[in-house]
């Protein structure tokens, strides 16, 4: 049984499968849908990071380091592109964006919906 938890602000999330420790997850992907994933701890650019999207592995080298809270890029982002979290659009990218680099407000705009 997989502990699932939702909630941002936890220092890591330690998977559990028949009662033993499988992994310790350093970020998370709220919805299939997202192009983005959060830390769970402070990322190091360089790290390699394995991460599950609707059950399947993404590995991801991170470009830049990444505080804990913040996001960071899955796939390639052209600038204009949508940035989604929770399944939602949250913003659109003001310049393109590689798999691994840091996502914050120097390189996605709010999104307003029309």
């Amino acid at each position: 049984m997989a502990l699932m938890v939702y909630h941002m602000y936890v220092e890591s999330i330690i998977v559990y499968s028949n009662g033993r420790k499988v992994m310790k997850r350093k970020a998370v992907v709220l919805r299939g849908k997202d192009n983005l994933a959060a830390a769970l701890t402070d990322l190091e650019a360089g790290e390699v990071l394995g991460v599950e999207v609707d059950e399947d592995a993404v590995s991801v080298t991170l470009v830049d380091s990444i505080p804990f809270g913040h996001k960071f890029s899955l796939t390639d982002a052209k600038s204009d592109s949508a940035i989604m979290t929770y399944g939602e659009i949250i913003g659109k990218a003001t310049t393109d964006i590689k798999p691994g680099q840091h996502i914050h407000v120097y390189n996605v705009a709010r999104w307003v919906k029309e």
